[in-house]
């Protein structure tokens, strides 16, 4: 993937944390569909993040995470369903959420994701409050790559960083 690359050393450049991975892939059992692509991300990298570390890419580490205190990959899931009235509301968003696998998050304004739409490869953003309210970003992973750097700098949710 010739946009991650070049987002790859954009993001050295601005500063990002950057580490290599162990080549391992921890998936939750419900994401078959995750694109080869992603796939390989999650082996190469253990982490990905902006120096101040409000924004990153969801990876092993986080896919692993057992800390309570810790953000985890699947926040914004909880927190849709923590507000849901009921039975029929819950298993929709959790049916939302299973065709939505979230690939990065922005907490440093408001909080922000993005994820890949399972059953397209598009690749959407979400805000709170209402998390399954989303915009398409891209059409898929390369496009997403190519977009998010701009002569230099990345841009994800309301950072330009």
């Amino acid at each position: 993937m010739e946009a991650f690359e070049k987002f790859i050393k954009a993001a050295e450049k601005c500063g990002w944390i950057i580490e290599k991975g162990n080549g391992e892939l921890h998936l939750p059992s419900q994401y078959k569909n995750i694109p080869e692509d992603y796939k390989r991300i999650i082996r190469e990298y253990a982490r990905i993040s902006n120096f101040e570390e409000n924004c990153w890419f969801i990876l092993n580490e986080d896919l692993t995470q057992s800390d309570p205190d810790i953000f985890a990959w699947d926040t914004f899931q909880k927190m849709s369903l923590e507000a849901c009235g009921d039975e029929e509301e819950r298993a929709e968003i959790s049916a939302w959420w299973d065709d939505h696998f979230p690939i990065a998050f922005c907490v440093g304004g408001d909080y922000c994701y993005y994820a890949i739409e399972l059953s397209t490869g598009r690749i959407v953003e979400g805000w709170e409050p209402e998390f399954e309210e989303v915009n398409v970003c891209a059409e898929n992973l390369e496009e997403f790559f190519a977009k998010i750097v701009d002569d230099g700098n990345i841009l994800l949710g309301d950072l330009f960083i």
